[in-house]
């Protein structure tokens, strides 16, 4: 007869063993049983600043290692000079290239009770050991470039290896956790997760096949390389951003650039609405106070001004905070851009035989000839005559020339529609 009991343990089971590894097993509550690191910040490797061409700095923090919680409770100091911070120091030279700040730790019950190290991996060992496996002694903490010796030179320190993408730092999954670059994704693990990848600077959240990118602060990837953080920019026809100006309805602002680089690893950014900071102000702009409407400047692409130009013009905000003469922080909404030589009102009112059933709604047309505008950019109001409330009717199309139509569900409703271009 086929045994009823699964195979299994028991964090705590009465009567059983209080041994260590027993009492640890709850630690997997956290890490899960893999060997990662707690929180992005914890455990983080910086370059000395009194000694930054040869040492780094391990931060404080806390690391999972075979299910002990380990803690670094104060800065710990990493000599490249130093062959004894190395995990095995069995090259001829200093070389050039990516070298590893790993913690090394392996529970084994002996006395005295093992402890953690910092250690250094070569460039030439990289390859030796699979970071954060159970196979290994080793947790990946930050990758260093050192870009010459005699003397060493370290140039920079990154998350992961950018030769090696898989030598990365790991973290515990929260499930609002973080990753380092979003992994492909697994049903098992990923669905109902919230995902941070802390290299792109975005959230995803885990569906049952997929992950979906959350949007929730307006901003989007886009390529910015060709712009400056608080330009305001318009998407060019090669589908980067592009400063705009209040010259043409085509470089009308749509964004405000937050990050520069590139929209394929994360690193361009632009916000589409909502609260900006240091946004760029036209160079003698009359001075600007919290309040003002603000508009984009047809004389210095990319910048915002309070005083009103012509003969275009496009509403881009609200001052919130002036951070000096050159900067303003703003609530930015975008708006059509207007001609204020020849913007005009067009009033019509949309009632009975106005309406044409097309398709099972119904559509009334609004002639907007006496306009005179270029284009079909305008801004359309509707009043229901019925309470005086403005409305949002089904659709607004614009694709017929000087003709605002309006589509509605029902017949029954008389609209007074305005149009302003």
């Amino acid at each position: 007869m086929a045994s009823t009991i699964p195979e299994q343990y028991r964090a705590v089971d009465p009567f059983a063993s209080y041994n260590s590894n027993t009492v640890n097993q709850l630690s997997e509550i956290r890490s899960r049983a893999e060997n990662v690191l707690d929180i992005p910040c914890g455990l983080d490797v910086v370059i000395d600043s009194t000694s930054p061409l040869d040492t780094v700095i391990v931060k404080p923090g806390y690391a999972f290692k075979d299910d002990i919680i380990i803690t670094v409770t104060e800065d710990h100091t990493v000599d490249f000079n130093d062959t004894d911070q190395y995990i095995s120091f069995d090259i001829a030279e200093i070389i050039a290239g990516y070298y590893y700040i790993v913690l090394e730790y392996t529970y084994v019950k002996s006395r005295p009770a093992p402890q953690a190290r910092i250690k250094i991996v070569a460039p030439d060992q990289r390859n030796n050991y699979d970071y954060g496996s159970s196979s290994t002694s080793l947790v990946f903490l930050k990758a260093v470039l050192v870009s010459s010796v005699g003397p060493i030179v370290i140039t920079s320190v990154h998350d992961y290896d950018p030769t090696i993408t898989d030598n990365k730092r790991e973290f515990a999954k929260r499930y609002a956790g973080s990753v380092t670059n979003l992994p492909t994704h697994a049903q098992c693990r990923d669905q109902g997760r919230f995902a941070y990848d802390i290299v792109a600077d975005e959230f995803w959240f885990g569906y049952e096949d997929r992950w979906e990118r959350l949007n929730v602060s307006g901003t989007f990837n886009i390529d910015t390389e060709n712009v400056t953080i608080g330009d305001l920019c318009y998407v060019d026809a090669n589908g980067q951003a592009a400063l705009a100006d209040s010259t043409s309805v085509v470089t009308a602002a749509e964004m405000v650039a937050i990050e520069i680089g590139l929209a394929a690893n994360g690193t361009g950014q632009a916000r589409l609405n909502g609260y900006v900071q240091n946004v760029n102000v036209e160079a003698g702009s009359p001075g600007i106070i919290v309040g003002d409407l603000l508009y984009l400047s047809n004389s210095e692409p990319g910048t915002v001004t309070s005083t009103r130009p012509s003969p275009l013009y496009q509403v881009v905000g609200r001052a919130l905070t002036v951070e000096a003469a050159s900067k303003v922080d703003i609530l930015f909404f975008g708006r059509a851009v207007l001609e204020t030589t020849t913007t005009a009102r067009v009033t019509d009112t949309l009632t009975g035989a106005d309406w044409v059933l097309d398709a099972g709604s119904y559509r009334g047309d609004v002639d907007i000839t006496g306009l005179a505008i270029t284009g079909q950019d305008v801004i359309v109001s509707c009043r229901d005559t019925a309470d005086d409330m403005v409305i949002a009717p089904q659709d607004i199309e614009l694709s017929v020339a000087d003709t605002v139509r309006i589509w509605m569900p029902v017949n029954t409703v008389t609209l007074v529609v305005a149009v302003v271009g």
